[in-house]
């Protein structure tokens, strides 16, 4: 009985530390991802980052890492299609809304996917003021 307990704590102490270990690299590879704009923002304003996304082919926009989720906070992700709906496959705009909640500054990167496949990131550096 006791060997067995001293088992599953094992197992448990191996798991916490290879999910930190996942965590650090995760933190690590979106920090490689080169800024491609910079937003200012004033404390309490609402920031809109619209993305170009067509839905008819499995690929969307995912929010993926903050460096500092209290600077800006999430609302929401809204799709709009096509601006003409007849047009077939056209794109349209994956919508994500934050507030800025704090002052400082933090990265938003967005993966651009499909299940498991990253075609490619958006970075967003973002700068909160008062």
């Amino acid at each position: 009985m006791k060997k067995g307990l001293g088992i599953l704590v094992i197992i448990g102490i191996i798991a916490v530390m290879l999910t930190s270990c996942k965590t650090k690299k995760y933190a690590a590879k979106y920090r490689e991802v080169p800024v491609d704009e910079e937003i200012t923002v004033k404390l309490g304003d609402t920031l809109k980052i619209e993305l170009v996304s067509n839905i008819t082919t499995g690929y969307t926009w995912e929010d993926v890492y903050y460096s500092n989720r209290k600077i800006v906070k999430f609302v929401e992700k809204k799709y709009t299609g096509p601006t003409n709906p007849k047009m077939m496959g056209a794109s349209g705009k994956d919508i994500f809304t934050f507030v800025a909640g704090k002052e400082g500054q933090t990265n938003l990167t967005f993966e651009y996917k499909k299940a498991e496949t990253v075609d490619k990131y958006k970075n967003y550096k973002i700068t909160c003021t008062k």
